[in-house]
C-alpha cells in the first residue's frame, strides 16, 4: 500500500529537486519554526552559514523563501529572517501534481487507444502497431519477432495513481 504524501513531504521535495538535500535540511527547520536568521539555521542544521545562506539565496531565487531586515539600532547593522514562502511552494506544489496527473491521464489514453508489440530479447523495445507494421512485426534492434504486448497490467497501475493523486489534489485545493 502507498503511502499518502503530505504537503510538507511535498515542500522537501520540491525543495530537494530545486536546491538539493542540504536545502532540505534548511527547509525541515524552517517548515517548524518561522523567522530565524541564517545563524539559527546554521546551527540547526549543523551547516557552515555560508552554505545555509547559499542555500537561503538559491531558494529565494526561487520565490520558495522570504525575508525581513531588521536594523540594529545601536550598530546599524541589519539582520536578515527567514521563513518558507509556504504559499509559493504549495502553489508550486499543486502545479507539479497537476502536471504530473496530466501526464499520467496521458500515459492512460496512449495505453488504452494503442495495441503495442514488444521484443522478448530487447528490454525497452515496445510499439505500437502502425510501428510494427512498418518493421514487418520484426525488432528494429535484433530483428527477432515481435509478441503482442498486453498492457492490462501498466492500464491498471496508471489508473491507479491516477486516482489516488486525484483524492490527493481534492484534499490540497
Amino acid at each position: 500500500m502507498s503511502k499518502e504524501k503530505t504537503i510538507e513531504d511535498v515542500i522537501l521535495c520540491i525543495v530537494n529537486e530545486i536546491a538539493g538535500p542540504d536545502a532540505v535540511k534548511v527547509a525541515s527547520v524552517l517548515l517548524n519554526e518561522d523567522w530565524l536568521t541564517d545563524e539559527v539555521i546554521a546551527s540547526k542544521t549543523l551547516l557552515k552559514l555560508n552554505q545555509v545562506r547559499k542555500i537561503l539565496y538559491s531558494l529565494l531565487d526561487n520565490q520558495l523563501m522570504l525575508y525581513k531586515k531588521v536594523r540594529d539600532e545601536n550598530s546599524g547593522w541589519y539582520t536578515y529572517y527567514w521563513t518558507l514562502n509556504r504559499e509559493g511552494i504549495e502553489g508550486l506544489a499543486l502545479l507539479k501534481k497537476r502536471q504530473v496527473l496530466k501526464k499520467l491521464k496521458e500515459r492512460l489514453e496512449f495505453e488504452q487507444s494503442h495495441n503495442l508489440y514488444r521484443c522478448a530479447r530487447c528490454e525497452g523495445v515496445l510499439l505500437t502497431f502502425e510501428e510494427a507494421v512498418e518493421t514487418y512485426f520484426r525488432c528494429p534492434s535484433c530483428g527477432q519477432q515481435l509478441e503482442a504486448y498486453d498492457n492490462a497490467g501498466a492500464i491498471k497501475v496508471l489508473e491507479r495513481k491516477i486516482s489516488i493523486l486525484e483524492e490527493e489534489l481534492r484534499k490540497l485545493s
